[in-house]
């Protein structure tokens, strides 16, 4: 391979990092303007999100509170999507990084203030040579469209052939760069299903399926394993 391109959430960092910082963020702020504990307010939000989900944490704990025009959702949104992360990669992401010795990608959908904010948090910025937030590009963007795809590869100056992709999600993640003439991988990892971030869907499955990116390695480095 002369390049590799990477999923971020859940595929280099346990997603709930952020969350969960997120959530202390938006806390710690509620208890400053409304009083109570910063602590319990977090672990509040982190039950409604197993409950409910994740589309109506804020407003749901607005409505439990009684507080009303006294917090705006909006507000607690902007905290959550800009507050400055703690995060970690996991540790088969750093190694794998480490070993491989070609220009490597990102592309990553979500929303850009907090996608960059994760990629500056890691530290990745140095380390990639392409970086594609599709919030940038546009709402078209999103996987599974082959759109930071093709600026991913075009901003790397490889062809499809020529790269691979390693994601995690079967629903979303493949079936644009396989479309595109790319290998790809996908990590299998043990994560907190309650939080759901995986895209209901049909799936397309990567050409080789790992359950620790080390395993990969010699793959991405253009030697075939046994399937």
């Amino acid at each position: 391979m002369r390049a590799v391109i990477f999923d971020l959430d859940q595929t280099l960092y346990p997603e709930s990092d952020f969350v969960r910082s997120g959530f202390r963020a938006v806390a710690a702020h509620l208890a400053e303007r409304c009083g109570g504990s910063a602590a319990a307010l977090a672990e509040e939000m982190e039950s409604i999100l197993w409950q409910q989900g994740r589309g109506r944490v804020f407003d749901l704990l607005r409505e439990r509170h009684g507080w009303g025009a006294r917090v705006a959702p909006d507000t607690l949104l902007h905290i959550y999507r800009t507050h400055v992360p703690v995060l970690r990669m996991h540790v088969d992401a750093t190694e794998l990084l480490g070993q491989l010795r070609v220009p490597l990608g990102l592309v990553t959908d979500g929303h850009p203030t907090a996608q960059h904010g994760k990629i500056a948090a890691l530290g990745l910025a140095d380390r990639f040579s392409a970086i594609v937030c599709t919030g940038d590009l546009g709402a078209h963007a999103a996987k599974p469209a082959a759109t930071g795809f093709r600026v991913c590869l075009e901003r790397l100056g490889v062809a499809p052939a020529d790269a691979a992709y390693v994601g995690d999600d079967a629903a979303k993640d493949f079936a644009a760069p396989r479309g595109l003439g790319m290998r790809s991988v996908r990590v299998v990892r043990a994560i907190e299903t309650g939080f759901g971030w995986f895209t209901a869907g049909e799936g397309t499955e990567a050409d080789l399926v790992v359950e620790d990116l080390r395993e990969a390695r010699e793959f991405l480095l253009g030697r075939d394993v046994a399937k």
